[in-house]
């Protein structure tokens, strides 16, 4: 058994006991871990522990225990400006949250960049600073039925929400999912027409790059529509029982359902020198319901680029291509919590 470093621990706060493990999985050449791969660790390890997944390109795995997952970062951001993790921590291939994973907690890892999609079945999960392709609340999958609820997703960026892909089960439900400080690039249709209840959840301080929203029961508050004309292929009205709260439109649209302290028409938002950051006279500055800003980047728990992981991660490594005696680098690194 590999050497356990309990040093980390001051540095994750939500470790399930003060004297869970924590364990290095990397498949680097001499990198000397205690496992090669996630889904060998997870095997493996007691329900609780930590498992440091260390920068690297990994395969999928199903997580059927209670597990924190800790990336070194999801990298990749479209601005060259904004600093990213040297080796982010990349999965390959599709991920399964099955029953049994219930209190599990994933940070720091790019499933979008392979196209691995994310399957949930289970109850009471977080996901934090991750890039993510499609994620899929699976109420129904290989003749299995569950309901879903508490889950909750901040700080990440989402390409696609969707309920189901394999069938519909008008009993089931999806409910109490919490998608906060996150940009949602893509498609999401967590709405089932055969049951109006089949999801709930509130969506805090997002930025939407998209208008193909068909959701459910939904609250949008101190989030930013930045897309084209919501009309056309949206369906979040007051038939669905959804509401917003101190929302900013690009364009002059109305939802149609239950806003409340709601702008619209306003071009002037984010600037150029970062992802997704307000302008400095952009009126969503200041506009949310606490007084915060609008956006990713208000509130408590603010967007991190590159999705650092609370754990020291590295961002910049200079050395010499040739070494004759002693060996000079140049590292930096940051640790954001």
């Amino acid at each position: 058994m590999k050497s356990k470093l309990f040093l980390f621990v001051i540095l994750v706060a939500w470790a399930t006991t003060s004297n869970a493990a924590i364990w290095r999985v990397n498949n680097m050449s001499g990198a000397d871990p205690d496992f090669v791969t996630i889904q060998g660790a997870i095997d493996s390890v007691s329900p609780g522990d930590i498992l440091y997944v260390e920068g690297g390109i990994y395969d999928g795995f199903t997580l059927n225990k209670p597990l924190s997952i800790i990336g070194s970062g999801f990298g990749n951001m479209d601005n060259s400006e904004v600093e990213t993790p040297l080796n982010p921590t990349q999965i390959s291939s599709d991920v399964y949250l099955v029953p049994g994973a219930q209190g599990s907690y994933i940070t720091g890892c790019n499933l979008k960049n392979a196209g691995a999609v994310l399957y949930l079945q289970t109850t009471d999960i977080i996901i934090s600073r991750c890039n993510l392709y499609y994620t899929y609340f699976k109420t129904l999958m290989n003749n299995y039925k569950t309901n879903i609820g508490n889950v909750s997703f901040s700080g990440s960026i989402i390409k696609a929400l969707l309920l189901n892909n394999d069938g519909i089960d008008d009993t089931l439900c999806v409910s109490n999912v919490n998608i906060s400080n996150s940009v949602i690039t893509g498609r999401i249709f967590l709405n089932s027409y055969e049951n109006d209840y089949s999801f709930s959840g509130t969506f805090n301080q997002c930025v939407f790059l998209t208008n193909n929203i068909i959701t459910t029961q939904c609250l949008y508050k101190n989030s930013i529509f930045y897309a084209d004309d919501y009309s056309s292929a949206s369906q979040i009205d007051d038939g669905f029982n959804n509401s917003t709260s101190y929302c900013i439109y690009l364009y002059n649209y109305t939802l149609g359902f239950g806003e409340s302290n709601c702008l619209s028409g306003i071009t002037d938002l984010f600037s150029t020198g970062g992802y997704n950051t307000l302008s400095d006279t952009t009126p969503a500055k200041g506009f949310g319901d606490h007084g915060q800003d609008v956006g990713i980047y208000g509130g408590d728990n603010p967007f991190v680029p590159g999705g650092y992981a609370p754990v020291p991660t590295i961002t910049k490594l200079n050395m010499p291509t040739q070494v004759n005696g002693t060996i000079h680098l140049n590292m930096k690194a940051k640790v954001l919590k």
